[in-house]
C-alpha cells in the first residue's frame, strides 16, 4: 500500500472487489495523504473500515480509540466545488481567486496575526479598502483612496464614543 490515497464516487471495494458504482449521485474525487498507511475505500478495509482522509475518522485512530492527525485531504465535488482539509479544518495556501464572489456558510475567521499591514480588499487589480487592527486592538476601516466614501447601510451602534475627524460627539 502507499499513503497517498484516492476515492471517487464511482468505485468502491466491496464484497471482496472493486465494485462499479456509477449512477444518479453526485460525482466526487478524493486526494489524500494517510500517514498511517490505511486502507482507502477502493482498497479492501482492514477490521475497523477505511480512511476517507480526515483525522477523525481514519481506522488507525479507531483501533486507539483517538483521532489520527496528520491527514490532508483534496475534494473535487460535482455540487461542492472544491474542498482542501487539513487536521479537520478547511484551509487554503497561496491566493483563493473567487470569480463571482466568496459565500461563508457559518462564521469567517481570519488569521492575521502575521499580516504586516493588516487585510487589503482588492477588485479588478486596484487595492480598495484597508483593515487595519493594532497590537493594542484597535480596529481601523478605511478606503484606500481618500476620495472614496465607505457608507453604513443599517444601524450603526456605538457603545462607548464617538469621534468624528477629531471632535468626540455626545451619544
Amino acid at each position: 500500500m502507499v499513503r497517498i490515497k484516492g476515492a471517487n464516487s464511482d468505485y468502491k471495494f466491496l464484497n471482496g472487489s472493486i465494485q462499479d458504482l456509477k449512477g444518479d449521485h453526485p460525482v466526487y474525487l478524493k486526494i489524500f495523504v494517510c500517514p498511517y498507511d490505511m486502507p482507502s475505500p477502493i482498497e479492501e478495509p482492514d477490521e475497523n473500515g477505511w480512511c476517507e482522509g480526515t483525522d477523525e475518522q481514519c481506522p488507525h485512530g479507531k483501533k486507539n480509540g483517538e483521532k489520527s492527525p496528520g491527514h490532508a485531504l483534496i475534494c473535487l465535488h460535482q455540487e461542492d466545488g472544491i474542498s482542501l482539509e487539513t487536521n479537520n479544518n478547511v484551509t487554503a495556501t497561496g491566493p483563493l481567486v473567487a470569480e463571482k464572489g466568496i459565500t461563508i456558510k457559518d462564521e469567517l475567521v481570519l488569521d492575521v496575526s502575521e499580516a504586516k499591514a493588516g487585510l487589503v480588499i482588492t477588485m479588478k487589480g486596484e487595492e480598495i479598502l484597508r483593515l487595519n487592527i493594532s497590537d493594542q486592538g484597535d480596529i481601523e476601516l478605511s478606503p484606500l483612496n481618500p476620495s472614496k466614501t465607505l457608507k453604513i447601510n443599517g444601524n450603526l451602534e456605538v457603545t462607548q464614543g464617538l469621534t468624528v475627524a477629531d471632535k468626540e460627539l455626545p451619544i
